[in-house]
């Protein structure tokens, strides 16, 4: 059977979702929003292949995602084995996978022994941390967010508000807002993670996408929008401050965790894609795991 590929589109969500749910695995590619926001800048195509999910990606290679749903051993084999032949009929070279995981390596090579190179990809190394760590910043190692916020506190009148689809218009204005503040080499509605707000906002609703945010005298100072991965694990897509606005991104931070204590034990704030600040902003929060991710590629080819 040929692997027949597709463009994913909204009406895929359920299910790709379905499927995805399956695994209760806490890496982004485990919620559908991940896959359709960014299908754009990866080239993204999606395949049904006998009630698993593949996917292949065209972001200066080609390479695919670990094939996911398989109820049995065999099922997994019999789907690596079909992006295999796809690889080779159509002469891609190298038959490389991105962002597999630990049990997705351990389970590989339990099939596949020795035929897989795997390589971490400390860049796309998930930070996923404790709800109850960034909604209390209980401790030591939270002192500054603790003053970041009462310094803004000081400084501004604000109030934290829940997104709402109605206003969808008004969070995309105020993410292009954002992008018109930073010192940019090209306009903004080129750059790949515009689109993808923009494809976020355009199907809010359709995506389950929720936020939360800081309001300056009715001004937007700071958004965060996620998606819930699973009944235990909530995915922070995008989270943007306004540099005028000092410390609101410790503030949006720390009142929207607040409002997801209790429904969640685990917050995923993606990867740092290698930017040195963001890594340095992503491990001052202390994270509970930092999630390797591995490329992997098949040896005998």
């Amino acid at each position: 059977m040929n692997l027949e590929f597709k463009d994913p589109t909204i009406d895929d969500k359920d299910w790709v979702q379905k499927i995805l749910n399956r695994e209760r695995k806490i890496n982004s590619e485990s919620a559908f929003s991940t896959c359709y926001i960014w299908s754009h800048y990866y080239s993204t195509k999606i395949c049904l292949y006998e009630d698993m999910l593949i996917k292949k990606l065209d972001n200066e290679s080609i390479m695919y995602e670990c094939p996911q749903g398989a109820r049995r051993a065999k099922d997994f084999k019999k789907a690596i084995n079909a992006i295999i032949n796809d690889a080779k009929e159509n002469n891609y070279g190298e038959i490389a996978f991105v962002d597999f995981l630990d049990s997705e390596v351990r389970k590989t090579e339990e099939i596949f022994p020795k035929k897989f190179k795997f390589t971490p990809v400390r860049d796309n190394f998930e930070y996923i941390y404790k709800t109850k760590d960034l909604a209390l910043l209980q401790g030591k190692k939270y002192h500054g967010k603790r003053n970041h916020i009462s310094k803004f506190s000081k400084m501004f009148d604000w109030e934290y508000k829940p997104t709402i689809p109605a206003n969808k218009e008004k969070y995309l204005a105020f993410f292009e807002k954002w992008f018109e503040s930073r010192d940019l080499k090209e306009p903004f509605k080129k750059l790949a993670e515009y689109k993808a707000i923009q494809k976020a906002m355009q199907n809010y609703e359709a995506l389950e996408l929720s936020g939360g945010i800081i309001e300056v005298d009715e001004e937007i100072a700071a958004c965060t929008i996620g998606k819930k991965i699973n009944d235990d694990v909530f995915l922070i897509h995008f989270e943007k401050a306004l540099n005028e606005f000092g410390g609101a991104y410790s503030v949006i931070n720390n009142e929207f965790c607040k409002t997801l204590l209790g429904d969640y034990k685990f917050i995923n704030r993606e990867e740092d894609l290698g930017i040195p600040g963001l890594r340095k902003s992503k491990l001052s929060y202390g994270p509970a795991v930092l999630l390797p991710k591995y490329k992997a590629v098949f040896k005998d080819y």
